[in-house]
C-alpha cells in the first residue's frame, strides 16, 4: 500500500469454514458498535476483549462490504470445524497508484477511501 506506483495481479484463495453456532457473539447490533469497529482506533476493540475474554468467535459488520454483510473473527481455532468447505481462486488487480484493487472474478472494485 505504501510502495508507490506498484502493480500487482495474481490470485487469493478463497475458502468456507464452519463455526459452531454456540460459539458466535454477536455484536451488530451493540450501541457501542462504531467504536469496537474503527478502522483506526483499536482501543475499544482490544479493550472489549480484554474484559470479556470468554469470546470464541464475534460476528460484526464488514468494513468493505457495501452492504455491511457479516464477517466473522475467531478467537478460538476450536470454534471452528475441522475440515475447509468450498475452496475457490479468486484473481485480482492491484494498482497502488489508483489505490484500489478489483477482485475481476466478480467485477468488484474496492477504492482504498472505500476502507480507509
Amino acid at each position: 500500500m505504501h510502495l508507490k506506483g506498484l502493480r500487482e495481479s495474481g490470485q487469493r484463495t478463497a475458502f468456507t469454514l464452519t463455526i459452531s453456532p454456540k460459539a458466535i457473539t454477536d455484536i451488530r447490533r451493540r450501541r457501542d458498535l462504531k467504536a469496537l469497529t474503527a478502522r483506526n482506533d483499536y482501543a475499544a476493540s482490544h479493550a472489549y476483549i480484554q474484559k470479556n475474554s470468554e469470546v470464541r468467535v464475534i460476528a460484526y459488520p464488514s468494513c468493505r462490504d457495501p452492504k455491511r454483510g457479516p464477517n466473522f473473527a475467531a478467537l478460538d481455532i476450536h470454534a471452528l470445524g475441522r475440515t475447509t468447505g468450498a475452496h475457490r481462486a479468486i484473481s485480482f488487480y492491484f494498482d497502488q497508484s489508483a489505490a484500489s484493487i478489483l477482485w475481476t472474478d466478480y467485477d468488484l472494485p474496492i477504492l482504498w477511501a472505500e476502507v480507509a
